[in-house]
């Protein structure tokens, strides 16, 4: 008895120890969960810096990834997360050490570009998570970073490594922040942009850890390879957002296209043969990957060279059409909602539900109206993540007249559809 006695004071006083910070005390959780607390100069936040050793070819390569943590931050709240997959860019991008005054890395400044940790109704109430691509800026600032995808490892002429297990390495994020952090497992949501926006199609394929963790996903001008298509398997279903823009001269919105040598499916079909898509264009030379403006941000994230596909007409398989056979929906997709900046269309839905209504709001305004959606019964909505039920809800939105960019209508408009679509599959409304 007395050992058992001497065994929970230990325990308890282990407890004590890993919970000494104080509430708000940021750098003292950093260092607590085993992260590196790095103070940036404002406008940017400070950041939580994780590194570890991934085996890449008989080699250790060194593998980071940054946490912002909520003002406030406590051991003993469960935080919702928001992971954000990025896009293709480089540590010197848009000259913005020259532009900030002092120097900086693209990576630290993403978060903020975004509008992600720029938002308080987020960065206050959320942990935010960015997961780092390779090649490393702090050895190459000028090198450009992007993931290893089977479709698709080359921008720009730059390459990455096709030895690096992506897979691998989201999973030790995962692992990592749901170990280090008091995570809400009920809202853990990821978005991706452009090449970040392929990985959550990649990860939605091939993870069956990110496919249990996470909660709803949202892809922003992503895509998939035409040659991929055939290698999915998913084994858990998560409600799913497609944002993309419909103007899009990079993954092209409704018809096939080339990238850098790799085929790209439309991300929906076309209209009607022969109609010349938004997102089309004729056959182009060589197209360098859109660049930051001195509004904020165009889309880290893609590939230089495209082309029109002669097939693209005729071509079968669209990513919405391809992710609804996927999850064993049928039929023709559902019109749900319509504005001039904005049109929506669900693809599989886990009950009938009435149109949304979205008005636009400007960004420092409270927040976006709720979308009219009426949330699924909770048993429902458990049921059909779990794999039972019907399949949760499939979306997609074309932001009418945006090409391959954040910035339109205003900095960061894709990410509060994201918002919104996070609250409402979340029963946040």
């Amino acid at each position: 008895m007395r050992l058992l006695l001497l065994l929970a004071a230990a325990a308890a006083c282990a407890g004590l120890a890993a919970a000494e910070c104080l509430p708000g005390d940021l750098p003292c959780a950093c260092k607590e969960a085993g992260g590196a607390w790095r103070e940036l100069k404002t406008p940017l936040k400070p950041v939580c810096t994780f590194e570890f050793k991934q085996r890449v070819n008989g080699n250790d390569m060194t593998r980071t990834f940054n946490v912002f943590l909520p003002a406030g931050f406590r051991q003993t709240r469960r935080y919702p997360v928001w992971m954000h997959i990025h896009g293709v860019y480089w540590g010197s991008m848009d000259n913005i050490s020259s532009r900030m005054g002092w120097n900086v890395l693209a990576m630290d400044a993403t978060a903020n570009w975004d509008g992600i940790v720029g938002s308080d109704k987020v960065y206050n109430s959320a942990i935010v998570v960015y997961p780092q691509s390779t090649p490393s800026p702090y050895t190459n600032p000028d090198q450009r970073m992007l993931w290893n995808l089977p479709w698709w490892s080359c921008s720009s002429g730059s390459c990455v490594d096709t030895a690096i297990n992506e897979v691998d390495y989201m999973e030790t994020v995962i692992k990592t922040l749901t170990a280090k952090f008091p995570v809400d497992r009920t809202k853990f949501w990821v978005t991706g942009t452009s090449a970040g926006g392929m990985m959550v199609n990649y990860l939605l394929c091939k993870s069956e850890l990110f496919q249990s963790t996470a909660t709803v996903v949202v892809d922003i001008l992503g895509g998939v390879g035409e040659s991929f298509t055939g290698q999915c398997s998913p084994r858990r279903l998560l409600p799913h957002l497609i944002l993309h823009g419909t103007a899009d001269p990079i993954i092209t919105y409704d018809r096939d296209t080339q990238v850098d040598g790799s085929m790209f499916i439309s991300t929906r079909e076309r209209p009607r043969a022969g109609a010349g898509g938004a997102g089309g264009g004729g056959r182009g030379g060589a197209r360098r990957a859109p660049g930051r403006g001195q509004r904020g941000a165009a889309v880290r994230g893609a590939a230089s060279s495209r082309r029109a596909d002669p097939r693209a007409a005729g071509a079968a398989v669209k990513m919405a059409k391809w992710w609804q056979g996927l999850r064993g929906c049928h039929g023709e997709p559902r019109p749900e909602y319509h504005d001039a900046t904005l049109e929506c269309s669900v693809y599989c839905e886990p009950a009938p539900e009435a149109a949304e209504r979205r008005p636009m709001l400007p960004r420092g305004a409270a927040a976006l109206a709720p979308m009219g959606r009426r949330a699924a019964p909770a048993g429902l909505k458990e049921a059909s993540r779990q794999g039972g039920g019907r399949a949760p809800i499939l979306k997609l939105c074309g932001m009418k007249g945006v090409g391959h960019d954040l910035n339109t209508p205003y900095a960061g408009y894709p990410f509060d559809i994201a918002w919104e679509f996070f609250k409402k599959q979340s029963g946040m409304e």
